[in-house]
């Protein structure tokens, strides 16, 4: 069983859940330095753990968080706890107002 699939094997009807929202804690997106699986938070333990990249890790959704959205049809409250020393964003030189980079 996939995450994706995972998140209506209770059986309930993803139309007459009980919710408003819907929350993904800190283990779907690719971590570390990145990479297919690196949301399982395998390798050292430390800073490189934060987020790499603030999207779906293909292990836990191969089709990405706009088809988990599309399936819930509720609004999505996303969390993480910090960025990587070396996320993507920082390697492509994306600028971003606020960002302090820190070891």
């Amino acid at each position: 069983i996939t995450h994706a699939n995972a998140v209506f094997s209770n059986g309930s009807n993803k139309d007459t859940l009980p919710f408003r929202h819907w929350q993904f804690d800190s283990w779907w997106y690719e971590k570390g330095r990145g990479g297919n699986g690196s949301s399982r938070g395998r390798g050292p333990i430390g800073p490189f753990l934060g987020v790499y990249r603030w999207e779906a890790d293909p292990f836990v959704f191969p089709s990405g968080m706009d088809r988990m959205q599309q399936m819930i049809k509720k609004p999505f409250v996303l969390h993480n706890r910090w960025f990587a020393p070396h996320n993507w964003y920082h390697q492509q030189n994306i600028p971003s107002s606020g960002w302090t980079l820190s070891s």
